[in-house]
């Protein structure tokens, strides 16, 4: 049974800005005061590039003085999720014990923008947005032994359950989702294509599948009467995952497992694939096919209750970002043209297939030139500052999304008119900014296989969607209305002419992982106007990452990663390495250490996020360095999803009894009364 249950799993701070933002607690007003009136700070340069970026309507109110200080949450998936929610657990916790009555508005008091790549997106959009979410948070922090466990019943088990089921698209995808089921789990094509589907279960395979699961259960007896709730939520899903039915993978599967990932070197761990067979099973059943945008509105709403319709300008927020600047990153693609962020070794990307049946195809590329196929973007808005706020940033501020043109082909074909890509930026990311759904945001901004869902191959059928589609749709409909318009293309047998004018006067484009082109959401905080960052970062050793902001000028493949000219590539790295850190606790399984400390920087030019030259930024860096785990790709050594508590739990219990912790938080954050 348990190896059943494994397998079925937000302008009213713009008022106020000519006054002292004095609940910083850091008495910074005149310096605020004299930036403000520094013609060369970035604010002003920032707001004179924006002009040229954004149409005439987008006219803007000066910044409060604290939209400078920033806090960056970086890319990585489920990984960046779980450690950042245990690094803020164990920040609060050590800020209560000087400030009992202490919450997340005095922690995170001092940052006016709050930045979010991929998975740190997911991170700051449910601390914003769930009150749920904020609640594990703030009880994690009450009682770290028991965070990881909060983790779990809040945000794992649930991402199991709750799929409604829909066999829609049943007949038409099951080969499409076979086939990506092997492909993703499977490195090894030879094996993936080796493998057939049967009926059957191993003993091995169901003794492994149930451990984690089983270990979960077990541990909620020792919840304290203050988790009680918890507890039931937890078992009432456990009970839940125990009522599903298998799927019929579990030989296919364990043949995965024991061959392993490159070969056979090594094992994927059975139970772990177990997951994420029912995970993608379910999401198949529920939404007849595999879709980003519908996997991270379940994970929204199963772990955080935020609607896949909650727009960006909702007044349903947490108190703690009244007022802060949300920024979410993203990635546009402008083909044709090469990738010189960090994919300089692959293919220029010539085109974007829109669809692709019984050689019948529809495509978009630009009008005319050659661009970067990759743009940096960000969603921006005003926390509480209502729906009808227009983006306080440009969607793009690279000059490629100026002079870019679309232009789309069918069977080859030039059709319809073009458009200006900055019209369309307009219209659906800036004009009504506070409509656009948090969900649809976030999704683009963690599209990470979003350039492979790309291929022409994946165009065959509306099956297996790994970017987020959008459409020159106003009043927060971008992601609904292309959705609609590839459900209604991808329905007909033959693309006729009325159809291919529909689709190109929508012009529908994807967007991919901002981990594309800004994986620390750093770059996207500097070209939002922030001098000084608290950067929270996450990796298996120094941060290649934040290296890349600081690469060699030589380096073709980093220039357009760089936004720092000083100090030097080999000089972080150096700093990186005699940073000091919290250790683990012993007996640790993920965790190996936290690294922080300081970065003084200076900017170079970067068009292509509308950065200026010489700006002097400060970065706080805070980099949680694990092992055994990943972003949540099944690699070696990965064992189960319920393996991110475990990590929670781990960064915790190393936070809450270093002095340093207590230290940071007095340099970083402010002081603690």
């Amino acid at each position: 049974m348990c190896a059943r249950a494994i397998l079925c799993f937000y302008l009213l701070q713009i008022a106020s800005s000519a006054t002292c933002l004095t609940d910083d607690g850091f008495g910074s007003c005149a310096a605020d005061s004299t930036l403000a009136a520094d013609d060369t700070s970035l604010l002003q340069q920032r707001q004179r590039v924006a002009r040229k970026s954004m149409r005439a309507s987008l006219d803007q109110a000066p910044d409060p003085p604290n939209f400078r200080r920033a806090v960056t949450f970086k890319g990585g998936g489920f990984m960046s999720l779980a450690d950042f929610t245990g690094a803020t657990m164990g920040f609060l916790n050590v800020l209560r014990k000087t400030n009992p009555n202490a919450s997340m508005t005095q922690l995170y008091s001092r940052f006016g923008t709050v930045s979010g790549i991929s998975g740190g997106a997911w991170f700051s959009q449910m601390l914003i947005y769930s009150p749920s979410f904020l609640q594990m948070v703030e009880r994690g922090a009450e009682h770290p032994k028991w965070a990881g466990w909060s983790y779990n019943a809040q945000v794992t088990v649930p991402l199991f359950i709750s799929w409604p089921t829909s066999s829609e698209h049943n007949v038409m995808c099951s080969e499409a989702f076979k086939r990506w089921i092997i492909g993703f789990l499977n490195k090894t094509s030879e094996a993936g294509n080796a493998i057939e589907k049967t009926e059957g279960t191993s003993p091995a395979f169901e003794a492994k599948g149930q451990a984690a699961l089983s270990k979960f259960r077990e541990s909620l007896h020792e919840l304290p009467p203050a988790l009680e709730d918890v507890k039931k939520r937890a078992m009432n899903g456990i009970d839940k995952l125990e009522a599903l039915d298998m799927p019929d993978l579990q030989e296919l599967v364990q043949s995965m497992a024991d061959q392993g990932p490159e070969g056979g070197a090594n094992k994927f761990e059975p139970g772990l694939v177990l997951e994420y067979v029912w995970l993608l099973t379910a999401m198949f059943k529920s939404t007849g096919g595999l879709s980003w945008i519908d996997l991270i509105g379940h994970l929204f709403l199963a772990g955080a209750g935020i609607d896949p319709s909650e727009p960006l300008g909702t007044k349903n927020f947490n108190e703690w970002a009244s007022g802060k600047l949300n920024l979410v990153g993203a990635t546009a693609v402008t083909p044709p043209g090469d990738d010189l962020f960090y994919h300089d070794d692959t293919p220029p990307i010539d085109g974007v297939t829109f669809y692709n049946v019984s050689n019948n195809s529809l495509s978009y590329t630009a009008k005319s030139g050659r661009f970067d196929s990759l743009q940096p973007a960000m969603f921006s808005s005003i926390v509480g500052g209502g729906e009808e706020q227009v983006s306080p940033r440009p969607f793009c501020l690279s000059p490629d999304c100026d002079a870019y043109v679309t232009q789309w082909h069918h069977n080859g074909k030039p059709v319809g008119r073009g458009r200006k890509l900055q019209d369309r930026y307009y219209t659906a990311f800036e004009k009504e900014a506070g409509k656009l759904p948090i969900v649809g945001a976030s999704s683009a901004s963690s599209a990470f296989r979003g350039l492979l869902g790309l291929d022409h191959n994946f165009s065959e059928k509306d099956c297996v969607v790994l970017s987020t589609w959008t459409t020159d749709v106003g009043e927060g409909r971008t992601f609904e209305a292309a959705d609609a318009i590839r459900g209604k293309a991808f329905s007909q047998d033959i693309l006729n002419n009325t159809l291919v004018e529909e689709v190109s006067n929508l012009s529908p484009m994807p967007l991919i992982d901002g981990g594309e082109t800004d994986d620390t959401g750093i770059a996207t905080s500097v070209a939002a106007g922030a001098t000084e960052i608290f950067a929270f970062l996450d990796s298996h050793l120094a941060p290649p990452d934040l290296l890349d902001l600081f690469a060699p000028s030589d380096n073709l493949t980093a220039n357009l990663t760089r936004i720092f000219k000083s100090p030097s590539h080999s000089e972080v790295l150096k700093l990186y390495q005699n940073f000091s850190s919290i250790p683990a606790k012993a007996g640790s399984k993920f965790l190996r250490q936290i690294q922080f400390g300081t970065i003084e920087c200076v900017t170079k030019k970067n068009v292509f996020f509308g950065i200026p030259e010489d700006i002097s930024v400060n970065i706080t860096v805070f980099s949680v360095e694990q092992e055994n785990i990943t972003l949540g790709l099944p690699t070696a050594g990965f064992m189960s999803f319920f393996s991110y508590g475990d990590l929670v739990a781990e960064i915790v219990e190393a936070m809450v009894d270093d002095p340093q912790t207590e230290w940071l938080l007095k340099t970083s954050f402010g002081p603690l009364d």
